[in-house]
């Protein structure tokens, strides 16, 4: 979600989540009685489990992995925690941190990443790294996650079946994936 981007064996830029908001995000999970999965560089591992967070999960083909070193591991850099939520326990989640955001593309989980790092800052990385400039680049999107991305890409196509609001940031839609839209979009251009 763009707080560690690299390409190849180059890391462009990374941005752990604080410290100390790391730490409150997973004791307020723990109050809330909720799985926390974290990830970075090197590995995504979760302290237990629910419907939802296996749901979310499996939206991307990944298992969920429960580590019995999760503690420890959360003392590594983290770039990204993901929970099973819904939007009216955002403020519970993020009580008592100061520079950490929640981005969601679905209604029952959500990732934690910090502030000002989504997939927009992404794109300006990758422009600043390879010296492009904002109109050669081309994004598509079908989540709330993806809106800043959709705005800072010169082209940017929404997924025909992705809500108001995603649409709305694009500057185009394309069909949706079960009819190959990314894919009729880059045979257009390429």
């Amino acid at each position: 979600n763009g707080s560690y981007v690299r390409s190849k064996d180059a890391v462009i830029s990374k941005n752990p989540l604080d410290v100390d908001d790391k730490r409150r995000i997973l004791h307020n999970l723990k109050q809330m009685h909720r799985a926390a999965a974290i990830s970075n560089e090197h590995f995504i591992v979760t302290n237990g489990t629910d419907p939802d967070l296996e749901q979310y999960f499996s939206f991307g083909n990944e298992k969920l992995v429960i580590s019995e070193h999760f503690d420890k591991l959360c003392e590594e850099d983290i770039y990204q925690i993901m929970c099973a939520c819904q939007k009216e326990e955002y403020t519970t989640v993020l009580k008592g941190t100061k520079h950490t955001e929640i981005t969601a593309w679905w209604d029952r989980a959500v990732d934690i990443i910090p502030k000002d790092c989504g997939k927009g800052n992404a794109v300006n990385e990758v422009l600043k790294y390879y010296g492009f400039s904002k109109e050669e680049v081309i994004a598509f999107g079908d989540g709330e996650n993806d809106i800043e991305m959709l705005e800072n890409a010169g082209l940017s196509f929404a997924v025909s079946n992705s809500r108001e609001e995603v649409r709305a940031a694009a500057k185009e839609l394309c069909p949706p994936y079960w009819e190959n839209g990314v894919l009729q979009m880059l045979k257009r251009f390429l």
